[in-house]
């Protein structure tokens, strides 16, 4: 209850109070590093399909992970593919079409990003600290990742939440 009054106080979850929304969890195997590893997943994912099913639940947003703990993401993003190398990120801006979809229907869309320091391609790219003592140049580096999808998306992106930025090996 705490939580929802200051939500309520702030107005910045007003949005979301008296309904509810729907979180899914999008995920692949694990980033292999070939070509179809995240590809194929993504050009696959059926999208009308999916809106239909979002429609009936009568859901008035969405929580979509644009990767989970996989080091593999589904929407292109530049900065995460020139510190962690390539083909950690789809060709096929996934999220970015159910942003699309979700703010047409006049809903909303919160992106899930997770730390991903448990990936070995994206901790070392982006710098993981275990010891904390360097911690700002992973930070930095996904500040730059966030910025990138947040210009991207603009007023189709209502939220975020952001998982595992602190967690070790």
């Amino acid at each position: 209850l705490a939580l929802a009054g200051t939500a309520s106080a702030d107005g910045r979850a007003d949005w979301m109070g008296g309904r509810y929304g729907m979180a899914m969890h999008w995920l692949y195997c694990r980033y292999t590093g070939e070509a179809d590893g995240v590809d194929g997943p993504t050009a696959r994912f059926d999208l009308p399909a999916f809106l239909r099913q979002f429609d009936e639940t009568g859901a008035d947003w969405l929580l979509f992970t644009v990767g989970q703990n996989t080091g593999g993401y589904a929407s292109p993003n530049a900065t995460i593919e020139r510190v962690c190398g390539p083909l950690h990120c789809s060709k096929r801006d996934l999220a970015g079409e159910l942003a699309a979809a979700m703010h047409a229907r006049g809903k909303r869309f919160i992106m899930y990003l997770p730390g991903d320091s448990l990936v070995p391609s994206i901790a070392k790219g982006m710098k993981w600290d275990a010891d904390g003592l360097r911690r700002w140049q992973y930070q930095t580096n996904w500040c730059g990742v966030i910025r990138e999808w947040g210009e991207r998306f603009g007023t189709k992106l209502d939220g975020w939440w952001f998982d595992g930025m602190d967690r070790g090996h």
